[in-house]
């Protein structure tokens, strides 16, 4: 059990191998500890599990914070939950059913005891093998509470030529104009590289989606240390061409942006944005687009649009991946007690789901949120497109 993060720096390098061989972008040390460092609330506490085998070797993490949450309890999530997925434990391929059931262990062992435990968007597979172990400990519960599609496309065995050939015959007018009347304007549309052309599309993904989602009352994705949180993302991955920073650019001006995190041969959009002014030209379609002809480039097998079947998603995706989050909640008087601090949260969330959809998203608003976080999420909605 990890509790320093100098300590828990010094697993990057087997825990980003482990980040690569299963395509969990998210997951990886370089998302999650600048996470850690800029995101993290104030009062959280790193509890992070490492599993070796006799050698030393690393042949799982799973790196949990303890918070505050729904009032005063002591709640147990992995890190960077709530700004990308899948965010789940890391293990060797083949080791996964007894790395659940020591994850288990130790998070009944851990200090302060925790009152629940949240796996929050992982893979249906790691969520039943936790679920399981879990459900082994006496008087013990879990509950899945929200589940989530996450369209994806599958890239081996044809070009991207093949792909595009394949999308609606409007889609591909659509995309050829945008390109042609953008180019028409000085625009090029390409991968951002080096430092400064990063920094810049950083500053403009910032400015627009801010721009664009304070009429709407604001966002709940990008927090005033979030840009932090991304350049040193970058900065840990410059080495490895793993940051995709899609930009539409003319030199002057940004007007579309959109980031894409790799891990191994898997590639994760991660948010996109653009200028309102340019919405005619259709700016996101084409920096999809152009994200996608690069990761095909690059030798990538899928790319994951991110959770949420939205229409613009599914005009590019031909396959989908199912998440779930998930409850764990201790046996005993500690048990009971998180049962009764989280009755009226759950009655208030189920009213609110009833609501029209307008009114639903003010209501949900108004409900309480982890105290520390601002109740961030990456919402789905809140992407470009």
């Amino acid at each position: 059990m990890i509790e320093d993060p100098d300590e828990l720096e010094s697993w990057v390098e087997p825990w980003d191998g482990l980040a690569e061989e299963a395509g969990r972008p998210y997951c990886s040390p370089a998302w999650m500890l600048p996470w850690w460092y800029h995101e993290a609330p104030r009062d959280a506490l790193l509890r992070a599990i490492v599993l070796m085998d006799d050698s030393s070797a690393l042949v799982a993490i799973a790196p949990f914070v303890a918070d505050r949450a729904y009032g005063a309890l002591t709640r147990y999530r992995l890190l960077a939950s709530g700004r990308g997925t899948p965010i789940e434990p890391l293990a060797r391929r083949g080791r996964e059913v007894e790395v659940a059931r020591l994850i288990v262990q130790q998070l009944g062992d851990v200090t302060p005891r925790p009152d629940l435990v949240t796996i929050e968007g992982a893979t249906l597979g790691w969520t039943d093998l936790i679920g399981r172990a879990w459900g082994r400990r006496r008087r013990s519960s879990f509950r899945l509470w929200r589940s989530a599609s996450a369209p994806c496309i599958s890239l081996s065995g044809r070009t991207f030529e093949d792909w595009f050939a394949a999308r609606s015959a409007n889609f591909r007018k659509e995309t050829r104009w945008s390109e042609r009347r953008l180019e028409g304007h000085g625009f090029s549309t390409h991968v951002a590289t080096g430092p400064e052309e990063v920094g810049r599309g950083l500053v403009a993904l910032s400015t627009q989606h801010l721009d664009r989602w304070k009429k709407r009352g604001g966002s709940r994705v990008w927090r005033t240390s979030t840009l932090a949180m991304l350049r040193e993302v970058e900065q840990r991955l410059r080495s490895t061409d793993r940051f995709r920073l899609v930009t539409i650019d003319n030199g002057l001006d940004i007007v579309g942006v959109q980031l894409s995190v790799a891990a191994g041969r898997h590639l994760s959009y991660w948010l996109g944005s653009f200028d309102e002014r340019w919405a005619n030209y259709h700016p996101a379609t084409t920096a999809a687009v152009t994200s996608l002809r690069d990761a095909w480039q690059r030798g990538y097998d899928t790319v994951d649009l991110g959770q949420g079947l939205h229409p613009y998603k599914l005009r590019l995706a031909d396959g989908s991946q199912e998440l779930a989050w998930m409850m764990l909640i201790p046996g005993g008087l500690s048990g009971i007690r998180t049962h009764l601090r989280l009755a009226p949260r759950r009655g208030a969330r189920a009213v609110v789901g009833q609501l029209p959809t307008q009114v639903r998203r003010r209501a949900r608003a108004q409900l309480p949120r982890p105290p520390g976080t601002d109740g961030v999420s990456l919402d789905p909605r809140e992407v470009s497109g």
